[in-house]
């Protein structure tokens, strides 16, 4: 085959999901653009070559050949909308490669494309341009990654603006992205602001998609959370059992949506108090998510820890710590003992064992927890109160005086910024629900 057939092939075999043939097929064009000596060949074989890797997860590949391909581009033109196509392609297989390693560093140089591609698109399309918007978007959502929510908020909310611009005000796509800026909101408690943008947002995919669409079922989920959030259970109630109805009619048994809907309507009932209710759900939820991911992955760790609350609130305390050391060797296996993730599953099984009279045991759990969290986040950020309150009442209990007072200084230097501190009304302490998990 010539490079025009050898390259269709390539595409083809991407878009149909096959990606090892499209791969291989990309192998080959690129061979026969070098072949042919002619560069504007090469850059596309190249280009086509990294987005397939991207998808296989080859993000290391990917990452090479998209700079090759860059490489290439450069040496035909000048930077153009093109070459801010491509700058865009690198960045987001940069964020994808961060969720599985975590570093910062590929962020940081994600946010550095995504800026310099907006610069193209501002010089050459102009800031009112689609392209443009879209590529502030991107780098919004890298802002939000990397903890910088405010500007995050910001960028993406200005964006959207620009694309209503642009676009038929109840497209699907505007829908989409007013989701996507409810859940910023959201991640920073903002819900004055997400909730406005959750009702709009059903009110076009009810429109464009009908009322017992997947989208439908995904926004109300959202504001389903958001009246968990504040408290509002019957309000909550009756969209996570819409949003359930209509994802176990139109998704596989063992799609995670499906997982994340059995998930929200069991904690609805844990909140009210109702472990009974909620425990068949919680184990529902466990079932798919297994299925999904298998039996050994990090997203099944929330239902084994949403079960054995419930467990423990039903008094079944031996199947509850069972399903705490599972979440915990699972996060030891897949992310290391020295892991932010594992400490936390290591707390939470040190709250359990202190909890059942194993306080001896809890203790060096719990410390051990603690070291972990210290060597990430420091003693004064606020995510170390919580820990430190639960080691004040371990040596209470084990009235080791000096490591109590220790411990419930550091806790009242936290307590404030952290939002624990004791409420004036003691009847507000009341009003607190459960932490909500997807």
């Amino acid at each position: 085959m010539n490079w025009e057939e050898t390259n269709k092939c390539a595409i083809d075999a991407m878009l149909e999901g096959r990606l090892e043939d499209a791969n291989e097929n990309a192998q080959k064009a690129v061979e026969l653009a070098k072949e042919l000596n002619d560069d504007a060949l090469l850059e596309k074989s190249l280009t086509n070559l990294g987005i397939i890797q991207e998808e296989l997860g080859c993000y290391e590949d990917s990452y090479a050949t998209l700079n090759l391909a860059l490489d290439t581009m450069n040496r035909l033109h000048e930077e153009n909308e093109d070459t801010a196509e491509l700058l865009i392609n690198i960045a987001e297989g940069l964020v994808d490669r961060d969720t599985l390693e975590q570093s910062d560093a590929h962020l940081e140089e994600a946010t550095n494309l995504l800026r310099k591609a907006m610069k193209i698109y501002e010089d050459k399309l102009g800031p009112a341009h689609p392209l443009f918007a879209d590529t502030m978007s991107r780098l919004a959502v890298v802002f939000s990654m990397r903890g910088a929510m405010e500007p995050a908020q910001m960028m993406y909310a200005e964006s959207l603006d620009t694309l209503k611009e642009c676009m038929d005000k109840n497209e699907p796509e505007i829908a989409a992205r007013m989701l996507t800026l409810s859940e910023m909101y959201m991640q920073t408690g903002t819900v004055d602001k997400a909730e406005p943008l959750l009702k709009d947002a059903l009110k076009i995919f009810k429109k464009t998609d009908g009322e017992e669409s997947v989208e439908v079922s995904t926004i109300e989920n959202e504001l389903g959370e958001i009246y968990m959030q504040q408290g509002k259970f019957d309000d909550a109630k009756p969209l996570f059992e819409h949003a359930l109805k209509i994802r176990e009619k139109e998704l596989e048994d063992n799609h995670p949506a499906l997982a994340q809907s059995y998930n929200n309507l069991a904690v609805l009932f844990d909140n009210l108090g109702k472990p009974k209710d909620s425990i068949p759900l919680h184990e529902k939820a466990l079932k798919v998510r297994k299925a999904a991911f298998g039996e050994r992955h990090p997203a099944i760790t929330q239902s084994l820890e949403n079960l054995a609350a419930a467990y423990q609130a039903e008094r079944k305390i031996d199947e509850a710590e069972e399903l705490m050391r599972e979440s915990l060797s699972i996060w030891t296996e897949y992310a290391g003992e020295d892991h932010p993730a594992t400490a936390q599953s290591m707390f939470d099984l040190g709250t359990l064992l202190f909890i059942r009279g194993k306080v001896r045991e809890g203790e060096k759990v719990i410390v051990k927890a603690k070291d972990i969290m210290e060597g990430h986040l420091g003693q004064d950020n606020p995510a170390m109160a919580m820990v430190y309150k639960a080691l004040a009442t371990v040596y209470e209990t084990l009235h080791n005086k000096s490591e109590e007072e220790k411990y419930t200084k550091l806790f009242d230097n936290l307590k404030e910024a952290a939002g624990l501190a004791e409420p004036e009304n003691p009847e507000d302490s009341k009003k607190e629900t459960r932490k909500y998990k997807k």
